[in-house]
């Protein structure tokens, strides 16, 4: 069972010092990049996953209110570390955190984005519900949880 906390100074060394395989790499910014890019965008929060005391993996999130309904909420950081992958996790969290975000009643839909060489990470989403946009950004593929 796991469960998300804030990053904070008691999980902060476990998230960054957890890593990706290295063919994973290329496609995620470091965790380190993540918690500092949190300090200075007021509405990206930085969430630690958590399996008992310790840090399976990493997600951010961001609402920015003054967004238009489509660009509103977002899972722009989603990592598991390496050794943690593949026991269930990921999706336990993506559900976590997609059931965080719809309490909130202007939550109409969830945006994410990926890079299209990571096929694994596009299956991963779309198991979950996410669909393509059709929308490339930045290099990304734009995907989205409509929510029902």
């Amino acid at each position: 069972m796991i469960r998300l906390e804030k990053v904070s100074s008691v999980n902060f060394r476990q998230c960054i010092n957890l890593k990706v395989a290295k063919d994973q790499e290329q496609f995620i910014a470091p965790n380190m990049y993540t918690i500092a890019e949190a300090y200075v965008e007021e509405h990206l929060i930085p969430y630690a996953i958590m399996v008992e005391e310790e840090v399976v993996g990493l997600l951010a999130t961001e609402n920015i209110p003054d967004e238009m309904e489509e660009d509103r909420f977002w899972i722009p950081r989603f990592m598991i570390g390496e050794k943690y992958q593949r026991k269930g996790y990921g999706k336990e969290a993506m559900q976590e955190i997609i059931q965080n975000l719809t309490k909130d009643p202007t939550c109409y839909r969830i945006r994410l984005s990926v890079v299209p060489d990571n096929k694994q990470a596009m299956n991963f989403y779309k198991n979950i519900g996410f669909i393509s946009t059709g929308i490339i950004a930045h290099g990304e593929e734009i995907m989205e949880y409509i929510v029902k």
